[in-house]
């Protein structure tokens, strides 16, 4: 494993150990999907009402599926180990955060809610070419990935 990603496997551990869980590659939360030199791929195990969720470590950063997204958020090494702070900021935000998500045809948005109900961050994410406009909406809250 390179410095690159061992620091941003160090990084979620700072995190998870924040929120009260185990180390990354101890988490019985994660399972480790995909490995191949400098490339990890991990995947949640589901539980009820928690999103489906994965993400990858390479030495170019770090890339998450939420739900139906793909790659949101991506990002990029450079930014990681000149704003670390920043970083586990996201890293909180992704795990101890409720997540509202709305659909409509092609398009999905992500609401990230912590416990004091002040929206963090919004992503959106369409795929496909065909609009959206006449589908019908739903909505579905998902409990956090961790408790604090």
């Amino acid at each position: 494993m390179g410095p690159n990603v061992a620091d941003l496997i160090s990084l979620f551990d700072e995190v998870f150990l924040t929120l009260g869980q185990k180390p990354l590659l101890h988490n019985p939360d994660f399972t480790l999907d995909w490995e191949l030199n400098e490339f990890r791929r991990f995947c949640s195990v589901p539980k009820r009402n928690r999103v489906k969720l994965a993400f990858e470590l390479s030495p170019d950063g770090v890339s998450f599926w939420i739900d139906r997204t793909s790659e949101m958020p991506d990002v990029g090494y450079d930014f990681i180990s000149n704003n670390r702070e920043q970083f586990k900021e996201l890293l909180l935000m992704i795990f101890g955060s409720s997540i509202s998500v709305n659909y409509k045809g092609n398009r999905t948005t992500l609401y990230f809610i912590p416990a004091d109900n002040i929206l963090l961050a919004t992503y959106t994410f369409h795929y496909g070419l065909l609009p959206s406009w006449f589908r019908p909406k739903t909505m579905r809250l998902y409990d956090p990935y961790f408790e604090e």
